[in-house]
């Protein structure tokens, strides 16, 4: 069981590296097997770095495989440069190269010359449960927790935070960030104004939308996954929206 977990997000991961129309791509899949003696549990996230290494983010901790076996991170009381949290809900490598690791209790910096981690614990915002991370074009990392959506400078030195409840998942477009809820809907922050709003799409996505993941894509279309009402596309040039789903719960 464990094992089909990894399938099933390294599958996803593959699907969604390569445009959504073209040329048809051949896949080869090797079977990974799990170490008996590391406790992974669910996996939430898988990440390939720069230098081939794939991390895993599990509700055990974090793994990183070489390709041949795998090496277990988990937190450490005692020691405040173990990862925050062993649920380790997302990973993200940034253009600098920076990994990011985004725990229940916080988010730390990857230390790969000491092979240890630096929690970010200078702001307060950082240290909640984190539920999304990414990079926008300016090397900004903007972080989602429960709580907030949090915006950090490339240097660390300036942090932004947007309040939003019970935030899921975001996408960052050209003119904002489009932030999903588990229980209010679908919410857009300007960048010009730096204002959160709470988006409503009649007969598709209201506030008791469940949302759980989102896509934004270069042709201007936003696919927003849901708990209950499937998948929608909303095409932001015509501010229309389009339920993709043939069935609920997908």
């Amino acid at each position: 069981m464990k094992s089909k977990y990894l399938y099933t997000i390294i599958l996803l991961r593959f699907i969604l590296s390569f445009p959504l129309f073209g040329k048809e791509y051949v896949a080869r899949f090797t079977n990974i097997p799990i170490q008996s003696n590391v406790p992974y549990g669910n996996i939430h996230e898988v990440r390939e770095d720069f230098q081939g290494f794939l991390w895993l983010g599990t509700e055990n901790g974090l793994a990183k495989f070489n390709g041949i076996k795998y090496k277990h991170y988990s937190e450490n009381e005692t020691d405040p440069h173990s990862i925050p949290h062993n649920n380790v809900r997302k990973v993200l490598e940034d253009s600098q190269k920076r990994l990011w690791i985004g725990t229940n209790s916080g988010i730390a910096l990857y230390d790969r010359k000491l092979d240890r981690f630096d929690r970010i614990t200078q702001y307060k915002e950082c240290t909640h449960d984190v539920a999304w991370m990414d990079e926008d074009k300016y090397g900004n990392i903007w972080v989602l927790t429960y709580a907030e959506l949090i915006k950090l400078s490339p240097d660390l030195s300036q942090i932004k935070s947007y309040p939003i409840m019970n935030g899921s998942c975001f996408a960052i477009a050209d003119n904002g960030v489009w932030v999903g809820s588990l229980l209010t809907g679908l919410h857009f922050l300007d960048f010009q104004t730096e204002e959160m709003n709470s988006m409503t799409y009649e007969n598709h996505i209201d506030k008791q939308s469940p949302i759980r993941c989102m896509r934004y894509c270069s042709n201007k279309k936003l696919y927003i996954g849901t708990t209950d009402n499937g998948l929608f596309v909303l095409d932001i040039k015509s501010n229309r929206m389009k339920n993709l789903s043939t069935r609920t719960n997908p």
